[in-house]
């Protein structure tokens, strides 16, 4: 650590899809630590002065860049709501190995990988850890999947240190998409939600905070090759999601009440827990009021 205790001495970062909802407030916490190359399709918006942006299509090859060897690489872009199974695959897959590559090639200290609690089978209670079984969900799920196993050939053939995170549900501050969002504008806008049996599924989101916090905790650590699902421990359904944004909004919201089974996909974090001491600090009531900040 440095002297001031804000990170490795000559610590560099390297973020991928620094204009999302994860890669943009990673990359403005990680600027307090040391230069961060900000890599996206587009150009940020509102980056802190020692940020050096890099605008990539990922699904080519990208280019040298000789001041960021060493760096501690996050690939946090990716494609999630794509039209077309192709698209999928060349953002997650094709993707995901030229950053790789980019690693590689920059001798990078450790690569970090967005994977996805969906890589998981929806379980009713099932509380997945990491050694469990897979079954990937939907086209998504399974090119996570592939850019988990595409890190780790490129662990096993070239040493690269591989940390992939299995992210459940994140919200805060600036989110656009997911579940949190859509159960808020749902509820405050009118429109019907469906509620199957039980008010499935039950899902631990996880706070940007505290997602933010975690990777800090993996950067700060050493490791080989490592999976860690990133997770809460406040477990709620559909259904309490709703509850929460009526009394928000002070408005009931138009539910469509269904028979269907749903399972649940929920992870256990007890590994990143015990391995590296994180632990989720917020409360979804007390937090979810900046979800949608608009």
């Amino acid at each position: 650590m440095s002297a001031t205790g804000s990170g490795r001495d000559g610590e560099r970062f390297v973020v991928t899809g620094a204009g999302g909802f994860v890669g943009a407030a990673l990359v403005h916490r990680l600027a307090v630590r040391g230069p961060v190359l900000a890599v996206d399709c587009q150009r940020p918006a509102a980056l802190p002065a020692n940020v050096q942006t890099l605008i990539a299509d990922l699904a080519e090859p990208l280019p040298s860049m000789p001041d960021f060897h060493g760096a501690s690489v996050i690939h946090a872009a990716a494609l999630m709501n794509a039209g077309a199974d192709a698209d999928y695959w060349r953002a997650n897959v094709t993707g995901t190995f030229n950053v790789l590559d980019f690693a590689h090639r920059h001798g990078a200290r450790q690569f970090l990988f967005f994977s996805t609690g969906g890589v998981y089978p929806y379980a009713a209670g099932v509380r997945h850890r990491e050694s469990d079984p897979l079954r990937p969900i939907g086209f998504y799920g399974h090119t996570k999947h592939l850019g988990e196993e595409t890190a780790r050939a490129f662990h096993a053939l070239h040493g690269l240190a591989v940390t992939c995170v299995r992210l459940f549900f994140p919200y805060g501050p600036g989110q656009r998409r997911g579940i949190v969002p859509l159960v808020a504008r749902s509820v405050r806008d009118g429109g019907t939600l469906v509620i199957k049996r039980g008010g499935a599924p039950h899902i631990n989101p996880v706070h940007l905070a505290d997602l933010g916090a975690a990777i800090l905790r993996i950067l700060e650590s050493d490791g080989d090759w490592r999976i860690y699902n990133v997770c809460g421990d406040q477990v709620l359904s559909f259904l309490d999601l709703v509850r929460v944004f009526e009394q928000r909004y002070g408005r009931r919201a138009r539910l469509q009440f269904t028979d269907e089974a749903q399972g649940d996909l929920l992870g256990d974090n007890g590994a990143i827990k015990r391995d590296l001491g994180w632990v989720p600090r917020a409360d979804f009531d007390a937090s979810v009021e900046l979800a949608l900040d608009e």
